[in-house]
């Protein structure tokens, strides 16, 4: 009988442990965007200029709301791929045109962009984590437009920048 008693204990425990496991756990992601990921960057140098210029919507990019330089920049060779993080992070969703310099020739102009807010459910063991973001859907590029969802990253290519030659600002 002590055996029969220890072992509907050891059950009985067995199954609030397991219960106590299964919790579901909430993070949610506000930033707009986490970076830009430019695919096909032929230059062997890494960039040392970056600025994000955002503009009213719909101003044709010529009322500046805010600007940011301050960017965490990787350049991968091997894939010839070159990410730009900024550091000071917006929250929200965008309401902005976006104007992306790099080294004050390269200009991505970034507008008629569609958020939506979307979900990631993983599971791991008995437990899930939901991971809820701002999705980026669409995009028009410099009049190319780039549609299919974007989980945080802004995914541009070197085809569609516009090269300024004149480097000189006023």
């Amino acid at each position: 009988m002590d055996t029969s008693k220890w072992d509907r204990l050891l059950t009985v425990l067995f199954f609030l442990i397991l219960i106590s496991c299964n919790r579901d756990k909430y993070m949610v992601f506000n930033a707009p965007f986490e970076s830009f990921s430019i695919r096909n960057w032929e230059s062997k140098n890494k960039p040392t200029k970056v600025v994000l210029e955002e503009y009213k919507i719909n101003s044709n990019f010529t009322h500046r709301v805010d600007m940011n330089s301050n960017f965490e920049i990787i350049f991968d060779t091997l894939r010839n791929r070159l990410s730009l993080m900024p550091l000071n992070k917006k929250i929200g969703k965008i309401d902005t045109d976006l104007k992306l310099t790099i080294n004050d020739s390269l200009i991505f102009e970034i507008s008629k962009i569609k958020t939506s807010r979307d979900t990631i459910i993983r599971k791991f063991g008995t437990g899930r984590t939901f991971h809820i973001f701002n999705a980026i859907n669409a995009i028009d590029v410099n009049g190319n437009v780039v549609s299919g969802k974007n989980t945080g990253h802004i995914k541009l290519f070197m085809e569609m920048a516009k090269i300024q030659m004149n480097t000189k600002r006023k």
